[in-house]
């Protein structure tokens, strides 16, 4: 039998190790062990092995031999050893191995579990950026090419001058003046569901791509656990706060010094009933079902073992990459950051789907109310957001010792040259970062030559944008590294 009551083999700390369950099991496994060379470890002429099961030591997770003992009535009863084994690249994926003492593995090294994590942690984390990037680039090709295909079909069923100009236009991405007389005609509700179908269909097939990259070899599904209704209230409350904070730092510029609408399709697409409804239905609920899966359980299953602060901070950040705009960066690297939070306490993405779902609908609130000609625009960014910001600050302050908010720092001694200073990391924040800041440089620089004064303040949210990526890095890997030096509790 496993008695899982007593974890510390000398009794003095319960806490000492965790144990990892799989479907409420523990993980065990039977190995053989070998030297750092390879070579087969032998005792009395024969080769060595040991029945190991895995835990998480100090925030690590780690293969720790056992011993036997015998209870009361006579039974074997395991216990930690005190062997620590880092041989997770060695075993089958949890999910898919039967764990027994007869579940064999091998063990390949026996060395410092820090030391021999280190190359894992780069290995997954590289994988991951790069699904992103992929996706991202999938995401944008289809939904693009589908767009073009939508206005080409709208604007021959509108009879819309068909000439050289506007065929170069659409083709070559420049589709802004001849769809806005579509939106006028009657096909403007067409246009609207090519654009939605577009969306779902290019982020599905980026969700494929990114599955592709991500290695099972590193998947490790976690284990589901309720949240509590009191719980879900205070990360709903916290992500209402953190999202009306990136709000303002993106779009501080548009709310407080409003110069006037460029006048583009979408912006007159998003406001027009009922034509707008298909895009509504896409953001409300077709984004979190889909952005979920990508950015969190996807991504999170497969580094979340390396450290569950260093994946909720990934996580967060690949997130607001990906949305492509300075405006919608920071709520959703906010947002990505408590979404990650609460998939990592609770294993079940159901939950970070109902957030989602509950920011993109208020969001979408005051576009409704405006359909029936009232504005509530006023409210809505100057006492509706600022009142959440302060609830959530509030809750966060009397929680802050909350175990609804303890994370395991990084798996690896160095935290940033592991988890962010290898090649997929690097080409997803750089590439992502480089789009983004361009692309919301030639979005307004574009917008105030053709249609409205130009609003040098709302370029400073785009250059906010590297300024956080690159304390994002640091702060974390600091906090990270203090707390596996056990500086921070």
């Amino acid at each position: 039998m496993i008695d899982e009551t007593r974890n510390d083999p000398n009794g003095s700390d319960p806490g000492w190790y965790e144990p990892v369950l799989v479907d409420g099991r523990p993980v065990f496994n039977t190995i053989r062990l070998c030297n750092a060379d390879g070579t087969p470890v032998y005792e009395d002429g024969k080769p060595a092995y040991r029945l190991v099961q895995r835990f998480i030591k100090d925030g690590r997770h780690v293969y720790i031999g056992l011993v036997v003992r015998k209870d009361s009535a006579g039974n074997d009863c395991y216990f930690p050893g005190g062997e620590e084994f880092a041989v997770e690249q060695d075993f089958p994926s949890p999910a898919k191995e039967t764990f027994s003492p007869a579940a064999q593995g091998k063990l390949t090294n026996v060395l410092a579990p820090k030391t021999l994590a280190d190359p894992y942690v780069r290995s997954a984390y590289s994988r991951a950026g790069l699904s992103i990037v992929a996706l991202s680039q999938v995401m944008s090709y289809v939904s693009t090419a589908l767009v073009v295909v939508g206005a080409i079909i709208c604007t021959i069923l509108a009879n819309i001058s068909f000439d050289a100009g506007n065929i170069a236009n659409i083709i070559s991405g420049g589709i802004g003046d001849i769809l806005l007389e579509v939106v006028h005609s009657s096909y403007a509700f067409l246009l609207v569901l090519f654009i939605a179908l577009s969306s779902a269909i290019g982020l599905g097939g980026g969700i494929l791509v990114e599955r592709l990259i991500l290695s099972n070899r590193h998947c490790e599904p976690l284990p589901k656990k309720r949240l509590g209704f009191g719980n879900f209230v205070f990360f709903a409350v916290v992500s209402f706060g953190l999202w009306a904070l990136g709000v303002y730092i993106g779009n501080f510029a548009d709310i407080f010094f409003p110069i006037g609408s460029s006048g583009s399709y979408l912006e007159e697409l998003e406001t027009m009933w009922p034509a707008s409804i298909p895009l509504h239905v896409y953001a409300i609920i077709g984004a979190p079902v889909l952005e979920e899966l990508a950015c969190r359980k996807i991504l999170i299953d497969r580094i979340h073992k390396y450290g569950q602060i260093p994946a909720m901070v990934v996580s967060g950040l690949l997130f607001g990459l990906l949305h492509g705009n300075s405006g919608q960066f920071f709520l959703a690297f906010f947002l990505g950051m408590v979404f990650a939070a609460v998939y990592l306490k609770t294993g079940n993405v159901i939950y970070t789907m109902l957030l989602h779902f509950m920011i993109n609908l208020t969001a979408s609130i005051p576009t409704f109310l405006l359909w029936a000609g009232i504005d509530v625009s006023p409210f809505f960014y100057f006492v509706f957001m600022p009142l959440m910001f302060i609830a959530a600050v509030v809750l966060l302050i009397v929680r802050r010792k909350d175990q609804a908010l303890s994370l395991t720092p990084a798996a690896c001694v160095d935290p940033a040259g592991n988890v962010f200073k290898n090649p997929g990391m690097l080409i997803a924040i750089i590439a992502g970062t480089v789009s983004l800041v361009s692309t919301d440089f030639f979005t307004r620089v574009v917008s105030a030559i053709k249609s409205t004064p130009l609003n040098l303040l709302g370029l400073i949210s785009a250059l906010l944008v590297p300024v956080a990526v690159f304390l994002t890095i640091v702060i974390s890997s600091a906090v990270s590294e203090r707390m596996n030096r056990g500086k921070v509790q």
